[in-house]
């Protein structure tokens, strides 16, 4: 990682008593210019940025924490803003009566991004049609206690069964096809896909994955296509993956944990939901002793995958789903 005499290159962009004139601004740096709109810079809290980022302005000798805010010593408040995968930082304030102050700071590498990212279903009408999820009911079950059956709807910690109802799915008749299907049913164990999908995925490197073969009906015609079940990873680098307690009304991070297993982690999930806050338990920072190209993540059940699987699936046309950043570092082990 750089050093901060690289990374700290203060510049000031505005000192006056005009603040409409900080609405939009541009800065150069190393022959590049960038552009800002003031009102869209976001303020830093302890958990709005991936940890390398607070780290950084934790060791930073001008910037202090103050509440469960940053400033510098001048008490103008920290902002950023993340361009071209960079944690471009500001300081912004009124110094003195009736006189506005904005400051470039620095610039801090987004360790959040160009490693995985989180599998995302698409939800524009032009994509999937007028209709979310798209699969959404059963085509004419044979029982209909299958509407309560909590198989469909739970998280699930181990495989399927391979008796469990795969193959009645009913898509929506104003639902279109994708490549990658989204389900009210079974939405946090895995995905539902065409063979094409499937065919790709099979070429990379996939953690605790199980395919069952699965019919879905759309508009009365049955198709023939895959569910692919995630388990969520075990190769977890514990000692170095980091979590946090944090409150779900202001999003304060009221601790940092580390825990010994998945057990312990879910363990202490429950008994913070059980608590009279109900605080979350999130992640920071996991750390992976394996790479992979899919895997489920532990505690939130999301789908992430790696930058040449996201490649492969766009340079291969295959539709239904999109890609965003994570909210915490994704690394492996070394």
């Amino acid at each position: 990682m750089k050093k901060s005499t690289e990374m700290w290159k203060e510049k000031l962009i505005y000192s006056g008593e005009d603040q409409e004139a900080l609405d939009h601004f541009e800065i150069s740096l190393d022959g590049k210019s960038y552009n800002f709109d003031y009102n869209e810079l976001k303020r830093i809290r302890p958990n709005s940025l991936p940890l390398n980022g607070i780290q950084e302005i934790e060791q930073h000798s001008s910037f202090n924490k103050s509440g469960d805010f940053y400033r510098t010593k001048d008490k103008l408040s920290l902002y950023y803003s993340i361009v071209d995968e960079e944690i471009f930082i500001f300081s912004t304030g009124e110094n003195s009566p009736g006189q506005f102050t904005l400051r470039f700071e620095g610039k801090i590498p987004d360790s959040t991004r160009g490693s995985y990212y989180r599998m995302h279903f698409s939800s524009e009408p032009e994509v999937i049609g007028n209709t979310y999820p798209q699969v959404k009911d059963f085509y004419h079950p044979e029982n209909p206690a299958i509407y309560s059956d909590s198989t469909y709807t739970k998280k699930h910690f181990s495989f399927l069964d391979q008796k469990v109802f795969f193959h009645h799915f009913k898509m929506h008749r104003e639902a279109k096809m994708t490549d990658f299907i989204s389900s009210s049913f079974l939405a946090s164990s895995g995905i539902f896909m065409s063979k094409a999908s499937k065919g790709l995925l099979e070429n990379f490197n996939l953690d605790r994955k199980k395919f069952f073969d699965v019919k879905i009906y759309h508009k009365n015609l049955g198709y023939d296509k895959t569910f692919l079940q995630l388990l969520e990873t075990d190769s977890v680098d514990f000692e170095k993956t980091l979590f946090s307690v944090e409150d779900v009304t202001s999003h304060t991070v009221i601790e940092e944990n580390r825990f010994g297993s998945l057990e312990e982690m879910h363990n202490e999930r429950k008994r913070l939901i059980l608590t009279k806050d109900r605080p979350a338990l999130k992640l920071r920072s996991l750390v992976l002793t394996k790479q992979f190209d899919l895997f489920k993540s532990p505690l939130n059940m999301n789908f992430y995958v790696s930058k040449s699987l996201k490649t492969a699936i766009e340079q291969a046309g295959l539709i239904g789903i999109k890609f965003l950043d994570p909210t915490f570092e994704i690394n492996r082990s070394s």
